[in-house]
């Protein structure tokens, strides 16, 4: 017969194995049982997240097994029934398993989430990207208030999620905060000034209404 322990929170008598363990190397059981245990963290889930109080109820080994065999889930978001290939797998205890949430509302809460923290998304990505330029994030918010919040290279507005440290690759010397699209341009052009010329000369020449001169299909020639 299986021994019982009373569980500290509860105070109902329940047997050990109702009990999680301390560790993985110590089986001595918890003084808490497994579902005290599970309500104090929905507790501490809904105290720290306040504005999300969606959480999805575990499911047992027996109903994943039916769903498995039948090659079907119902999304915790949506709950629509949908293919399990439609779900991310994850591992857990040695086992796969999948989530709950489909990939279309995963990936709607996803930009729900950046969306409402753009500044906390910010601050990770200057902690980041700083030491691989060898600046401070000081160094970089700095950095920005001179440019007065503006691209380096064009002067416009900088978005939070816009920006991209630019640097040359021959010295390492980090030279501004510009736009992604602004960084590619140098970048494409291999940061050579005359490239950058011949390409202002180019876009002239046409703003100005003058028509190129057609070139035949036969003096193409194609390596």
């Amino acid at each position: 017969m299986e021994a019982v322990k009373r569980c500290s929170r509860c105070r109902n008598e329940k047997p050990i194995s109702a009990f999680p363990r301390r560790s993985i190397s110590d089986s001595r059981p918890l003084s808490r049982c497994k579902q005290c245990y599970s309500e104090l963290n929905t507790l501490l889930y809904r105290r720290m997240h306040p504005g999300n109080r969606h959480r999805t109820p575990k499911l047992s080994e027996s109903q994943w097994q039916e769903i498995r065999q039948r090659g079907q889930l119902v999304c915790s978001r949506c709950h629509t029934e949908k293919p399990l290939a439609d779900f991310p797998v994850r591992r857990s205890c040695g086992k796969d398993y999948f989530a709950r949430d489909c990939r279309p509302c995963r990936k709607k809460r996803k930009a729900q989430w950046c969306d409402a923290n753009q500044q906390r998304l910010w601050d990770r990505a200057v902690r980041y990207k700083c030491p691989q330029y060898g600046i401070t994030p000081d160094d970089y918010r700095q950095m920005l208030a001179r440019q007065k919040y503006c691209c380096a290279l064009c002067e416009r507005p900088l978005p939070m999620k816009w920006q991209t440290i630019d640097h040359d690759h021959s010295t390492g010397v980090v030279r501004g905060i510009v736009h992604r699209a602004c960084n590619l341009v140098i970048g494409n052009a291999s940061e050579d000034i005359e490239v950058l010329h011949r390409a202002i000369a180019y876009l002239q020449r046409h703003k100005s209404g003058q028509v190129p001169v057609a070139i035949a299909p036969d003096a193409i020639q194609y390596s």
